[in-house]
């Protein structure tokens, strides 16, 4: 475990010194915030710029419904600094986190009109009943590249690839967004939660910008191996 925690270390003092350098130039951004849909994407939120989501589903397996709000904010142009709180049985998403605060980064280290890449790192997650107790109960470090790429005019594609301390497993996804509309984008996404164990899913939905802060989302997750779950997503996003 402590090297990992060495290797976690090494990767973001690297970054960090591609940051300062990367930090003068423009960056590229996206006019659809990350969204569960698409997983994540590389896009940063920007210089002093707020995103605040709120995502929600109904997971058929559990017959349950679940929040997931995030917070996250711009530090600088090129690094975001991330809150939330997730649980995995909502969007079985890639992140593997258990209950309780998810404390991240997020570098945009490489970016121009068509690509961009970043590194995003969840340093620490605390399991909400233990945190008033004094005590930390699990602890997990997850570190993904991510890849956004623009094709022609309406045509996005987001790669995710990853690995869990927890799992020591790899996580990839497939995403793509297409504009429909100047307000309406649709998103397919396809993934597994851990490379060559056969748990594959995907997820389709939409998000329709009601303006240029307040964005609304909807979409279903489908297992194809592993279980027969089925979840249904819903989500707002407010960018400031």
């Amino acid at each position: 475990m402590f090297k990992k925690w060495i290797l976690l270390l090494i990767i973001i003092i690297s970054t960090s010194s591609i940051v300062s350098a990367a930090d003068q130039q423009e960056m590229t951004s996206n006019e659809f915030p990350t969204n569960p849909l698409i997983v994540d994407q590389a896009y940063t939120n920007g210089d002093s710029n707020w995103l605040i989501s709120v995502n929600s589903g109904y997971t058929s397996l559990g017959k349950s419904f679940v929040l997931m709000p995030t917070v996250s904010y711009g530090v600088m142009n090129n690094l975001d600094i991330i809150l939330g709180l997730k649980d995995p049985n909502l969007l079985q998403s890639p992140s593997f986190s258990i209950i309780g605060m998810d404390i991240g980064l997020k570098i945009l280290f490489l970016s121009d009109d068509i690509f961009a890449l970043s590194v995003k790192n969840s340093f620490i997650v605390l399991s909400l009943p233990t945190i008033f107790s004094g005590k930390i109960d699990s602890y997990d470090f997850d570190i993904s590249l991510i890849g956004s790429m623009k094709i022609g005019e309406s045509l996005i594609l987001h790669e995710n690839i990853g690995y869990d301390s927890i799992d020591h497993g790899i996580h990839l996804t497939t995403s793509g967004e297409y504009m429909v509309l100047d307000q309406l984008a649709i998103t397919l996404t396809a993934g597994t939660h851990q490379f060559g164990q056969g748990e594959l899913f995907v997820m389709g939905g939409a998000i329709y910008a009601l303006t240029n802060t307040i964005y609304i989302d909807l979409g279903v997750s489908v297992e194809l191996k592993g279980s027969d779950d089925i979840d249904g997503l819903l989500g707002i996003a407010f960018k400031l």
